[in-house]
């Protein structure tokens, strides 16, 4: 195999863990790779760290801009990339020595635009790790947005390799709160043919308590109206076929759950989303019991599981 892959990182603060992520992709056992790090105005030492490598390390590109965020690092990184195929690193994780050469060696034995793996999830916390499984419900483009939709297959760009023309049309979201992953997953998504899986944990996502994603905001509702009016939109733009309604219900219906968590208000969601794209009756229905007798309630009437009960009072008290 003699196809350059790029890996794409975009790097804020993270010395303590940036050289082990550097590690890992330059330790992968498909040498024709390139990295391509893209520091976003870091104030610790990230930067020196990266040309510090890069001044051992040919394969490694090293470009500094102002803080920008992760949208701007990521499109940078895509712009300067050359390889045929890249995929995208956080600064904080790492990944599997054969992780390339396997899903490019399904990539091009099925000819598939996109290929996924299994994550490892660590926390750095509690030193505890669990596998987030990725599967599609079949090879085909509208199989592969379903699974999207239905969160069989994570939002995430990372864990997943991508011919690189998928990205040529694909809008960038700048200045979303929060989805940006999930929004440029879809759009590479839609733009595919043929995608496929392999059930091996070759991804290792360092859950840090510090994260940005991972620290509660009770000011995300509005953003959360905005991110699913944009996969709404997407679906109208193009012409999503009817395989895709069910799974979009099911996708709205979950992000009113995190909506409602996170304090949003029902009558925004009712102007905004509900109205406008006439979400299914079942949907309005149910909004209008849970405005009159609250969220927790509404659960506990209609016997869902236990877990979503726990998972609601668990993010509501913290």
């Amino acid at each position: 195999m003699e196809h350059l892959v790029s890996v794409i990182i975009p790097v804020y603060n993270v010395e303590n863990y940036l050289q082990k992520c550097l590690d890992s992709c330059f330790s992968q056992t498909y040498a024709n790779i390139e990295v391509v790090a893209i520091n976003d105005g870091s104030t610790d030492t990230s930067g020196e760290v990266l040309d510090e490598y890069a001044a051992n390390e040919s394969r490694l590109k090293v470009f500094h801009q102002q803080n920008k965020g992760v949208v701007y690092a990521r499109e940078l990184g895509v712009t300067n990339s050359k390889g045929e195929y890249i995929c995208f690193v956080d600064s904080d994780d790492f990944i599997e020595k054969d992780m390339i050469s396997n899903l490019l060696q399904i990539a091009l034995d099925d000819d598939c635009d996109i290929v996924s793996c299994d994550f490892c999830i660590y926390d750095d916390k509690t030193k505890s790790k669990a596998i987030q499984k990725n599967s599609y419900l079949g090879v085909r483009k509208e199989d592969a947005l379903a699974s999207l939709l239905l969160r069989r297959c994570t939002w995430s760009l990372c864990g997943k390799l991508f011919k690189k023309k998928l990205f040529d049309s694909i809008k960038m979201p700048y200045g979303l709160k929060i989805g940006e992953d999930g929004l440029v997953c879809f759009q590479a998504y839609n733009n595919s043919h043929k995608v496929s899986s392999v059930n091996q944990p070759y991804y290792n996502y360092v859950q840090r308590t510090s994260s940005v994603t991972h620290t509660k905001d009770r000011g995300l509702s509005s953003a959360i109206i905005d991110f699913i009016l944009q996969i709404m939109n997407m679906k109208k733009m193009y012409h999503w076929g009817s395989s895709i309604d069910m799974p979009m219900n099911t996708f709205v219906a979950s992000q009113i759950f995190v909506y409602y968590v996170n304090g949003g208000i029902l009558n925004s969601l009712t102007e905004r989303v509900v109205i406008p794209f006439g979400v299914s009756q079942m949907i309005r229905y149910d909004l209008r019991i849970i405005e009159k007798i609250g969220l927790l309630i509404f659960l506990k009437i209609n016997c869902v599981s236990g877990f979503l009960r726990k998972l609601y009072l668990y993010a509501t008290s913290h």
